[in-house]
């Protein structure tokens, strides 16, 4: 399993930061990304804990689980934090959002 939320924000021992992974403007093909992440995967574990945007430490809105699809997990809240900085996933999960065949 891919931890897509690979980042020290989420808790991930000796992980880089998402600060590391924003860029200033959109990018190319990040609504899409959003989209999918909002829209795709299978719900395998829900949290009781309230999300939160991991740069600021403020309560956002929704619940927190987490999400998987063909060998890729992530947080529900990833998704807010990609529209909101900018942030980029790893390449191997941007390249399956984009590769892969839609209906």
């Amino acid at each position: 399993m891919v931890y897509v939320c690979n980042f020290s924000e989420y808790g991930a021992p000796n992980a880089p930061s998402m600060k590391d992974y924003m860029c200033e403007k959109p990018y190319e093909n990040q609504q899409k990304i959003i989209e999918f992440l909002n829209n795709n995967g299978k719900t395998s574990m829900v949290s009781t804990a309230l999300p939160k945007d991991l740069i600021t430490g403020e309560h956002i809105s929704g619940e927190l689980y987490t999400k998987q699809i063909d060998g890729f997990s992530w947080w529900s809240d990833l998704s807010y934090h990609v529209e909101k900085y900018n942030l980029r996933l790893p390449k191997e999960f941007e390249d399956y959002i984009l590769n892969r065949p839609h209906p």
